[in-house]
């Protein structure tokens, strides 16, 4: 049997695989968007920007507006994540000779290729949110699909906010297919003018399923 509970800010967990199989069965294609994680600890997810020190990822070189010189932790953070995505066009560009691409198609081909950037990755599948949740991690540890309505989310449109970090709010944004992988995953990113703070979940209507290890 399922068992449903609710915890403090108002979102209900389905503790069960079998209840996420009956809400996927009664949703699919409902205004639910879907995120899987192979750790259930995982209840309100951050951006891999927020998640990790870009440091080690910068190549040393002198640039007069290096972080050092921002006056905030926030401020040098947001300087870092910048300095690291043009990097990273800069060094791409040769792959992609012959396409004009925008900072949106950049920051998209980023986030694919594993760039900490301050998107963060859904579906339109709960069953693709499903795979991404048990296909990898501890399999002795519980996994975690997330749920919450696209509806919540303004959306943004990439050719009136043409520069992503210029962003002010969460928002849902649909990428253009720069890898294949992007449509045949059914994806879609939100994007977070502050990577460094958690989505709550509960406030977009969220849903939280925990996968016991026993069923991944």
């Amino acid at each position: 049997m399922t068992r449903r509970t609710r915890p403090a800010g108002g979102k209900k967990t389905e503790s069960t695989w079998t209840g996420f199989i009956q809400f996927a069965n009664q949703f699919r294609g409902n205004g639910f968007i879907f995120r899987g994680h192979d750790d259930a600890a995982i209840a309100n997810p951050r951006p891999k920007a927020g998640r990790q020190s870009l440091d080690r990822f910068l190549v040393s070189f002198k640039d007069p507006s290096a972080p050092e010189a921002q006056k905030t932790a926030k401020e040098r953070a947001a300087a870092f994540e910048r300095q690291l995505f043009n990097q990273f066009k800069r060094r791409a560009i040769s792959f992609e000779p012959h396409r004009l691409m925008t900072d949106w198609d950049w920051l998209f081909l980023a986030q694919h290729h594993g760039l900490p950037t301050r998107l963060l990755d859904w579906t339109t599948s709960p069953l693709v949110a499903a795979y991404f949740a048990v296909a990898s991690g501890d399999p002795s540890r519980d996994a975690r699909v997330l749920a919450i309505r696209a509806v919540s989310l303004k959306k943004i449109d990439p050719i009136v906010n043409s520069d992503p970090f210029g962003v002010d709010s969460i928002g849902l944004v649909f990428p253009s297919s720069v890898s294949a992988r992007i449509p045949v995953q059914r994806g879609l990113f939100t994007l977070h003018p502050d990577p460094n703070s958690d989505l709550d979940i509960a406030a977009h209507g969220g849903l939280s399923f925990e996968i016991p290890a026993a069923d991944r």
